[in-house]
């Protein structure tokens, strides 16, 4: 996560789609088996780095270290890993050490470590953005054949965004999923049932489903409730931090207003929704003017859950794992819905699993002990019972899961299927960073909003391209 209800039908699992000389569809898994017959690992150049000396992924004669690291970001799905390491402990016989820091802290001391040849962790945790620049770099092992030969970590029950966006680059598997965080909406339920609220609004008072109704909702809610002439009560908390906020929350206007910004495999595509791309800027503006606290364009998603959780505000767009912290620990939780931002295509991002290149074979074969054992199916449905994020359809279709908070669960698969991730590729942070910064220069006033799309187009070209 950068420092950044309705039910539904269940899905069922997708299949690859049909080939030209397929017989029938093939899984993941059997394309990954595929790969590993034909020496994916190998044309990485890291063969020698593998681990393979003992069959992969079942450590095999290989000696493996008493203990292992973990580095981890200190957000909500980590706390919900956390009480877990000692089931690691008695299965493995092997400890779990996991250490936390900031995501900025985490920007440098992840590949700089990964660069090591003696790296400070066993098991690294990397941003949908770093993907494909620890790829390219050979900073992490590829895991096909892994992956293929694993009876704990199945591709197939990971929802199709997720497993594109954070496992693979280049179709090379590189990661396996560990939480998402794509964005939905979270709003006060007992303002929406205020009937003199409902009786002076001129529209539809409920639940806003598209980006124009939700600007002209959180405009009107935006109010002085006390009558000393300051306004007190607003329609939006935002995070409008230059850089990776900015962008993270601007993306479900743009994309809640049918723009692409890029494919994951980063062909740009925000030139071609150029238009959109600057309405949804104007629209931006006028919601962070309008609708939102002036020291709102200087926050991060930490700021906006605070004011939202003190009860100052109508609602947020921010990362879904926030949802439970804010309903169960907040002033305004108890009256907090949960739904899919309006225009309901919301940016995808998350993290997953690596293993660094430059381990040795007995701790490769531990942290890829950890990584099956975090990614069972029965670790992952207690992580979900913890407060963690899915980033697969079978812990949603799990009985006991929806049934813990199902406010949250029921709306996931909607949410996930529906969002777009960001790209993965090399150039993907600086390409972010740049469309952020022009953004604010928007905000800022000094540039108007089609100057500061058509130089951030550029600079977005210039890092992808």
């Amino acid at each position: 996560m950068s420092e950044r209800g309705d039910s539904l039908a269940r899905e069922e699992p997708e299949t690859e789609p049909r080939r030209l000389g397929s017989r029938v569809p093939r899984s993941r898994r059997q394309m990954l088996k595929s790969a590993g017959a034909l020496g994916v690992a190998g044309l990485t150049g890291l063969a020698g780095c593998s681990g393979n000396g003992a069959s992969a992924g079942d450590g095999g004669s290989v000696e493996m270290p008493d203990s292992i690291t973990i580095v981890q970001e200190n957000v909500p799905d980590t706390a919900a890993l956390e009480p877990l390491l000692e089931d690691f402990e008695e299965e493995t016989g092997i400890t779990a050490e996991m250490t936390t820091d900031s995501y900025e802290t985490l920007q440098e001391k992840i590949p700089t470590q990964l660069q090591s040849d003696d790296p400070d962790f066993d098991v690294a945790i990397q941003d949908i953005y770093w993907i494909g620049d620890f790829a390219e770099g050979g900073l992490t092992q590829p895991l096909d054949e892994r992956i293929a030969d694993s009876d704990a970590i199945d591709p197939d029950v990971y929802f199709d965004p997720v497993w594109s966006g954070t496992a693979t680059y280049d179709d090379t598997t590189y990661g396996v999923p560990f939480f998402h965080y794509a964005h939905a909406m979270m709003y006060r339920t007992d303002v929406l049932e205020d009937s003199d609220l409902e009786s002076e609004y001129d529209g539809d008072f409920g639940r806003p489903e598209s980006v124009e109704d939700y600007v002209d909702l959180a405009k009107f809610l935006t109010r002085d409730t006390d009558d000393d002439g300051e306004v007190d009560f607003y329609g939006a908390a935002m995070q409008g931090q230059r850089g990776i906020p900015i962008n993270d929350e601007y993306m479900n206007y743009f994309q809640g207003l049918g723009g692409t910004f890029a494919t994951p495999d980063g062909e740009v595509k925000v030139d071609e929704h150029e238009d959109t791309a600057v309405e949804a800027l104007e629209v931006y503006i006028d919601m962070l003017n309008n609708a939102a606290p002036e020291a709102s364009k200087q926050w991060k998603f930490s700021e906006a859950m605070e004011f939202l959780g003190n009860g100052d505000a109508f609602s947020m767009f921010t990362y879904h794992v926030l949802y439970p912290i804010l309903a169960g620990n907040t002033d305004a939780g108890e009256n907090l819905g949960f739904a899919p931002v309006a225009g309901s295509s919301p940016p995808l991002g998350g993290w997953s699993w690596a293993l660094p290149r430059s381990l040795d074979e007995g701790r490769t074969e531990a942290a890829w002990r950890f990584i099956e054992w975090a990614e069972s199916f029965g670790t992952r449905k207690q992580r979900m019972l913890n407060g963690g994020s899915p980033t697969a359809r079978d812990v949603i279709d799990d009985d006991e899961v929806v049934e813990s908070n199902p406010t949250f669960f029921e709306q996931q698969a909607e949410i996930i299927s529906n969002a777009k991730p960001f790209p993965n590729v090399p150039g993907t942070t600086q390409a972010v960073q740049n469309w952020g910064t022009e953004l604010s220069q928007a905000v800022a006033g000094s540039k108007d909003p089609q100057q500061a799309v058509a130089d951030g187009i550029d600079r977005v070209k210039n890092a992808l391209e």
